[in-house]
């Protein structure tokens, strides 16, 4: 929920991709989101399933994919709050979406 308000904070509209999707389905829809990093938890079962297309989401998608575990939770907490500026959401509209949800 905080990722969804930091990155309404800088003007993005996240991807939510269903956290059971492997394979091919889980290729399509993030290749259709149009995203650039993907934040994903640190289950094992769902870390399976990324590693399991990991090359073809580097090299055909090039996204990058970052697991959002305990190291990196220390990480983000020891970082000052800070504010983005306004600069990050120029242009952005209330009738602009909140989210993009992508399942199969």
């Amino acid at each position: 929920m905080f990722a969804w308000f930091g990155l309404w904070a800088i003007g993005a509209s996240p991807a939510m991709i269903n956290y059971n999707l492997g394979g091919k389905a889980l290729l399509h829809c993030l290749k259709i989101s149009g995203a650039k990093l993907m934040l994903v938890d640190a289950d094992p079962e769902l870390q399976g399933r990324i590693d399991e297309v990991q090359a073809e989401i580097d090299s055909d998608i090039g996204m990058r994919c970052v697991s959002f575990g305990a190291d990196l939770k220390r990480e983000i907490f020891s970082l000052p709050a800070l504010r983005p500026g306004n600069e990050y959401r120029h242009g952005v509209k209330g009738s602009d979406p909140m989210c993009l949800l992508y399942t199969r």
